[in-house]
């Protein structure tokens, strides 16, 4: 039985998506399944990186395109010297070194660099005038040459090869459309080579396809086409309902082809309620709907008494979804109230420009921060209360992380990772949002709710929070996909 997990991100922003198919892998490695993660395109090297960081191996990797030569691992095996001899740049003036890439200048007008990792070479260019014009990808061997066009990002043809160096198949693409030749046989587009990825697995009845992005990606017709048989899933993300009741039509193609595929998982049973409803009034049928949170915990963090008193965090993409200005404007009201309260707010995003310059004109910066980006892991251990002003949450990966470290929330009513997390009164407060509500009354009720929370008895707060993070435990979260993936 194989896991086959489409699709890692390629040129979006970082977001909770990438988080979740990390801690899959996590599950899926202490289940000891086979599962692979797969790039549809090419992707930016960074993206390697990016997930390994985030706790994919390489070894789970696959890039589509690629595999239809028949190389199955994204590992680069073609070390420093051993490229330098390849090209015959032994006798070439370098004139840059540093710990990410080698530039020779061969002629006056010619150059070529050098990218490696971990004396590793990935990529090999070609410059003529400082103008990039041809980019070579390797793994063990040359895979993949690319002509690019005079714009420098987008090239104009691909030529891959197999291990012997013999070419297998070409990419052409002119004025934005894309066409390859395999042969004398030509296909149109990505959605026609996805095609030629999907049956070049061979699936099995035994095997499982999981799609984390179902909009937009040039696999999704051809799964339903040519994996008769696998079973299918879809994982939702995001909401399927807007707040004032618009379809979220990121969704809509699996709405209207529901009954094609044997499950779609969500993260709460509160989101499961709803979706079984939405469907059902507007006459869709639909699979079975599984709840598998999209993240789980290996366990709590217990008896940490260093915590800053009255402190508060905020973790999240500093984009417009998140309300974070709402959350700084309600902080200001609270110091008014609580002289030592403080606000830090991890993450980065397009709003921290508008954010920064929010918390400078009300001369709040000695006590909310913008913090970047950072690993949290320590950084729940000194606070005391979690602030989430998102208008919504399809589970809230860093509002688990807060329970299971013990931290009380203040959070808006909304889908669905307040509500999840949040025993109002008991581990937190709870707090409205609808659509009659004026931006000031929401602003002042979240302030108050803050200073309440500080009068709420501090171990009580937390012993709540490590029950409902119980429920999240990999132990729990493995036997749903247990159920699901083996179990008959």
């Amino acid at each position: 039985m194989a896991i086959y997990i489409f699709d890692l991100l390629v040129g979006y922003e970082a977001n909770g998506i990438d988080n979740s198919q990390a801690h899959r892998a996590r599950l899926f490695s202490k289940m000891n399944l086979d599962y692979r993660y797969i790039f549809s395109v090419i992707p930016a090297r960074y993206k390697f990186s990016y997930f390994r960081n985030l706790g994919i191996a390489e070894e789970r990797m696959l890039i589509a395109p690629f595999f239809l030569v028949g190389e199955k691992s994204v590992e680069s095996t073609v070390s420093v010297e051993e490229m330098i001899l390849r090209l015959s740049l032994e006798h070439s003036d370098c004139i840059e070194y540093n710990s990410q890439r080698i530039v020779f200048q061969l002629t006056a007008e010619h150059k070529i660099i050098l990218w490696f990792e971990n004396n590793m070479v990935y990529q090999v260019e070609h410059l003529y005038l400082d103008r990039l014009y041809q980019r070579d990808y390797y793994t063990s061997y040359l895979i993949c040459r690319e002509y690019l066009q005079t714009d420098e990002f987008n090239w104009n043809r691909r030529i891959f090869y197999d291990s012997t160096g013999k070419l297998v198949y070409e990419g052409f693409q002119i004025s934005g459309k894309i066409r390859y030749r395999f042969g004398s046989d030509w296909i149109g587009g990505e959605h026609a080579l996805m095609e030629y990825f999907i049956k070049s697995l061979s699936l099995s009845k035994k095997d499982t396809v999981i799609m984390d992005r179902i909009s937009g990606f040039p696999f999704s017709q051809a799964l339903l086409k040519y994996a008769n048989g696998v079973k299918k899933g879809v994982v939702l993300h995001s909401i399927h309902q807007f707040r004032y009741g618009d379809m979220n039509y990121e969704y809509f193609y699996l709405f209207k082809y529901a009954t094609e595929f044997d499950f779609i998982i969500v993260s709460t049973e509160l989101q499961k309620i709803e979706l079984e409803k939405y469907l059902l009034d507007l006459n869709l049928s639909s699979c079975p709907i599984v709840v598998i949170p999209a993240a789980s915990i290996e366990g709590l963090t217990v008896g940490n008494k260093e915590r800053i008193p009255f402190s508060a965090m905020l973790a999240a993409r500093l984009d417009p979804r998140k309300q974070i200005d709402i959350a700084i404007l309600a902080a200001i009201k609270v110091k008014e109230k609580l002289p030592h309260f403080h606000l830090n707010i991890y993450g980065k995003g397009s709003q921290y420009e508008k954010l920064n310059q929010i918390i400078l004109e009300n001369n709040a910066q000695e006590y909310i921060k913008l913090c970047g980006y950072q690993k949290l892991t320590d950084e729940f251990k000194k606070y005391q209360l979690y602030l989430s002003t998102s208008s919504w949450e399809t589970l809230g990966i860093t509002l688990l992380e807060a329970v299971a470290n013990g931290l009380g929330i203040v959070g808006l009513d909304a889908p669905y990772g307040g509500p999840t997390f949040i025993e109002n009164t008991k581990n937190g407060y709870l707090i409205a949002e609808n659509e009659s509500k004026s931006r000031d009354e929401l602003i002042e009720n979240i302030s108050e709710a803050i200073i309440k929370y500080y009068e709420l008895d501090q171990d009580i707060v937390t012993n709540h929070s490590y029950a409902i993070a119980s429920n999240y435990l990999d132990e729990a979260i493995i036997e749903k996909w247990y159920q699901l993936l083996v179990a008959k």
